[in-house]
């Protein structure tokens, strides 16, 4: 790791000279680790001046990632809790994949009533086939929107889920309203989310409350106002400033680009 800090702190690269005098290691010993650092991909030789290789680079988003979602999961606590409360159901907090494919249920805070809805923690679903997913995916960028329904096989769950046709028709109101309604993954059961935004604007996860239809139904536009404000709240919390949802239809196309990561 030393080697790998130190190549850090030199962009354009260093020598084995360079490297030896810095870390003060015997060059024989320091070649060796060198070598054997550039056979796994953590190196790169250019003609005797080593720069980090690309499993350095992977390793680093790894790192990043895992630290992105720890800290999601912790400050989201308090706003679960209150979510919980205001509306009497199960709480699932899903963060984004590494692969930005699917959701992972990181936090469930489980309803206190004998019919109720449970997901396991550490459960994965694709993202088209929950309303977690579905508000991440409304807010990627055209570009990953559209090479992730090129790439993904819509295998149905339920008779509700959606198909690739019906997500785009979908996509608009979810980026309107910033909530998704969604019965496509738990037969019997509904679910409302609303997206998490960090402080470059990047859908991270979502938020959202589980439950039976016919007791969601009744009270559906009180939830759908609390899981906006839960949204927004750990959106808030994680660095994102603006307006709540992003207005992406009201933006410039220098603004847009900001907050979706587009290109002009």
């Amino acid at each position: 790791m030393a080697v790998l800090s130190a190549l850090a702190t030199w962009p354009e690269g260093a020598t084995l000279n360079e490297l030896s005098e810095y870390l003060e290691l015997p060059r024989a010993s320091l070649h060796r680790l060198l070598s054997m650092l550039q056979k796994a991909g953590y190196l790169i030789n250019n003609a005797g001046t080593y720069v980090l290789g690309p499993e350095t680079y992977r390793l680093a988003r790894q790192v990043e990632h895992v630290g992105q979602s720890s800290a999601l999961s912790r400050v989201a606590i308090p706003v679960i809790n209150w979510l919980a409360e205001a509306t009497g159901e199960t709480v699932v907090l899903g963060v984004l994949s590494k692969d930005r494919a699917e959701i992972i249920y990181t936090n469930v805070l489980v309803a206190d009533e004998p019919l109720r809805c449970e997901v396991p923690e550490g459960v994965r679903t694709p993202l088209y086939s929950s309303a977690s997913g579905k508000a991440v995916l409304a807010f990627m960028p055209e570009s990953e929107y559209d090479e992730y329904v090129r790439i993904t096989k819509f295998r149905k769950f339920t008779e509700f889920t959606d198909t690739s046709e019906i997500l785009k028709d979908k996509v608009p109101q979810i980026r309107s309203a910033g909530i998704v309604k969604d019965r496509g993954h738990l037969l019997g059961a509904w679910a409302i989310a609303s997206p998490i935004f960090d402080s470059g604007g990047d859908a991270i996860g979502a938020i959202a409350v589980l439950g039976p239809e016919a007791r969601i139904e009744r009270v559906e536009k009180q939830i759908c106002k609390s899981v906006l404000e839960a949204g927004r709240k750990i959106s808030l919390l994680v660095g994102f400033s603006g307006a709540y949802p992003p207005d992406t239809s009201k933006l410039s196309a220098r603004e847009f680009a900001r907050i979706t990561g587009q290109s002009e």
